[in-house]
């Protein structure tokens, strides 16, 4: 364990502070989340000048008892990709490259043309590497460029560039090749005199293992109500796309040189917080590095982090000079970082998220939302009636239980979700509106697809169950554990909520929680040697570990 040094760190310079009022109702936003005696956050929101809440909120070390402090440093996981995008914008403002060059330019190891903006905006079709089997297996390993590299560098696009958005961590792992090629230093090393140092951002850096940093909290895992130290990554994997560590005055730091337009052109900043069109024409919502949204007609960008140990979230309003950011040290945290970014933001402008009331409507109204809506050619939602309320579900997605707040429009209670349905003139259903938590709205078009039948249940013996009992390694710091409860199967993955499984044969599981699905192969005595996690058209295998 990493000892945790007790050392004041710097803060943001000479602030104007809040109205009492006001900081009272963010932290009251905040303060439920989180235990005084549980992994906790670091919470900063400004506006303007004005700080108006900058608190620590439960513990920077559990073992330690150490609480947290707004000052500490925290891994920040992709909250990374925007430093890499400035990095590359820097070189480009500068002429060493273009945007519109081939990667393979810099990195001719990398088999497929894409370029360097299909990179940054997630458009390119690059498989994400932290997705392959190859990887997942060495997570842990102080891997070489060349390594991670082979992992994905001749897997073929999952689709043509501009055609489709797909986040990739890969895209950004190249990236920071290509700053490093062109610079001749490391992605560490250009990021910190071209950035860091010029804007006195003294607390954050690439955040490898061996290092001392001062003020670096230790990060948790937190499977269920279980609070466990976070899962080994080799720190020397993230890099461009995840590995920086930054606190949240270096965060506020960064703010205020974007909104002052230091570093870049303007129209480089412009670019970045520009979202990305694809070849038809649909917006992506991502422009470079940052998620681009809007709430009540503000300008909103922002981006989440998620890395072992660690969830983060930085939020900005550009046009209202507000700045939301919270820094978890659990995974998953008890707060979805992002929403709570929005809702000290909402608050911070006078216009606070309020929670939708629920009310009952006829089930012959729920009845007529029921059935198949199409996202993309392969992606589909499923709404179902259950008694007195709505579901969704997602392909390859959770199961959602969705409230009336009028005939028709729902939402999903503590999420910002919200759905409204449309009909036509003869009352037919046509599809949906979806409102994601960044404030984009989606369209849902209503298909003639028939709802597939729910699964059917069958009875298994409970000494088949008990072969199929223990946990199977999905990959470094990825385990299944499956236990039984009488005649109840549960499966519970690292750092996720236990769910039952259900029985469709001997040896074929299924999940209603979540869409996904589970294949045992067991040896002749019935004991299971390994399963097959099946979810979101990939097929996971992992081995019985115990």
């Amino acid at each position: 364990m990493k000892t945790v040094a007790f050392v004041l760190l710097t803060a943001i310079a000479a602030p104007a502070q809040a109205e009492p009022d006001l900081t009272a109702q963010l932290d009251a936003l905040v303060a439920p989340h989180f235990d005084a005696n549980a992994p906790g956050a670091a919470v900063l929101v400004t506006k303007g000048d004005q700080i108006l809440l900058r608190k620590g909120y439960g513990l920077a070390d559990v073992e330690m008892g150490v609480p947290m402090r707004p000052d500490f440093v925290f891994r920040l996981g992709s909250v990374t990709k925007q430093f890499t995008a400035a990095a590359i914008l820097i070189l480009a403002d500068a002429g060493k490259i273009s945007l519109g060059d081939d990667v393979r330019k810099y990195v001719p190891e990398y088999r497929s043309r894409v370029t360097l903006e299909q990179l940054l905006t997630h458009t390119s079709g690059v498989p994400d590497f932290t997705d392959q089997p190859a990887f997942q297996k060495r997570r842990r390993e102080d891997l070489s460029q060349a390594e991670v590299l082979e992992t994905f560098k001749d897997l073929p696009l999952e689709f043509s560039p501009d055609e489709k958005w797909s986040y990739s961590n890969s895209g950004y792992y190249l990236l920071g090749i290509v700053i490093e090629k062109v610079s001749g230093k490391s992605y560490a090393a250009f990021l910190d005199e071209t950035i860091f140092k010029p804007l006195g951002m003294r607390h954050t850096s690439y955040g490898d293992d061996e290092r001392i940093i001062t003020g670096r909290v230790s990060g948790y895992d937190r499977p269920g109500d279980t609070i466990r130290n976070a899962d080994l990554l080799s720190m020397k994997l993230p890099f461009a796309a995840g590995g920086l560590v930054s606190s949240v005055d270096d965060l506020a730091t960064w703010d205020r040189a974007i909104a002052a337009g230091k570093l870049l052109k303007k129209t480089s900043w412009a670019r970045a917080f520009t979202d990305a069109r694809l070849k038809e024409g649909k917006s992506t919502h991502y422009g470079f590095g940052w998620a681009i949204g809007a709430y009540q007609g503000h300008r909103v960008v922002s981006h989440s982090g998620g890395i072992p140990g660690f969830s983060t979230a930085i939020l900005r309003m550009p046009d209202d000079h507000v700045l939301a950011v919270v820094l978890c040290n659990s995974i998953p945290a008890q707060v979805d970082p992002l929403e709570l970014t929005r809702k000290l933001a909402a608050t911070a402008i006078g216009k606070p998220i309020v929670d939708s009331k629920r009310i009952t409507i006829a089930t012959d109204v729920l009845d007529r939302y029921v059935g198949v809506y199409k996202v993309d050619d392969k992606v589909r939602v499923l709404v179902r009636r259950d008694g007195d309320h709505l579901t969704q579900q997602r392909t390859g997605g959770p199961l959602l239980s969705i409230d009336a707040e009028s005939e028709t429009k729902f939402f999903v209670k503590g999420s910002l979700l919200r759905f409204a349905f449309s009909l036509d003139r003869a009352g037919r259903v046509t599809g949906f509106d979806v409102t994601l938590p960044d404030g984009n709205v989606e369209h849902r078009a209503r298909t003639d697809e028939p709802l597939p039948a729910e699964r059917a249940v069958v009875t298994v013996d409970a000494r088949v169950l008990d072969g199929y009992l223990g946990n199977y390694d999905l990959g470094p710091g990825f385990v299944l554990a499956i236990t039984r409860e009488g005649a109840q199967l549960f499966a519970q993955a690292t750092g996720q909520p236990r769910l039952p499984i259900f029985a469709a044969s001997p040896t074929e599981f299924f999940l209603k929680a979540v869409d996904a699905q589970l294949s045992f192969h067991a040896d002749a005595k019935g004991r299971a040697d390994s399963l097959v996690l099946h979810q979101g058209g990939r097929d996971l295998p992992g081995k019985r570990i115990l």
